[in-house]
């Protein structure tokens, strides 16, 4: 059974992964920002060339979405998408640990009458 102290120690090093989560989360939001933005200036590009060759407009989506670089970038804005929320998700378990060690402390602290 951990001691008072030993879960107060548990509970700093939470508070410490939330904070460097939530730096990473920064970063990662940074990256799945401008990988959006090369994503549709990319395809948005490759959509007037395929305009100007007289591509149907109601093929056209199809067809830009099927060029390698363009599924590149939409592959490389949907990792970010996902690396972003993954980093909220483990935010997420960071705060409910925090949460289960405070109550750990309090019920710790009410048990020894402190």
């Amino acid at each position: 059974m951990m001691t008072g102290q030993d879960l107060i120690m548990d509970l700093q090093e939470t508070l410490r992964h939330i904070d460097k989560s939530l730096d990473s989360l920064s970063d990662y939001g940074l990256v799945a920002s401008e990988a959006d933005n090369n994503y549709k200036m990319e395809r948005s590009k490759q959509m007037v060339i395929e305009r100007t060759k007289g591509t149907l407009v109601s093929i056209l989506e199809k067809i830009v979405d099927g060029y390698p670089q363009v599924a590149a970038l939409n592959f490389a804005k949907n990792m970010a998408e996902k690396t972003y929320q993954n980093e909220l998700e483990r935010i997420n378990v960071w705060k409910l640990k925090a949460r289960i060690l405070d109550a750990q402390i309090a019920r710790e602290w009410g048990r020894n009458g402190v």
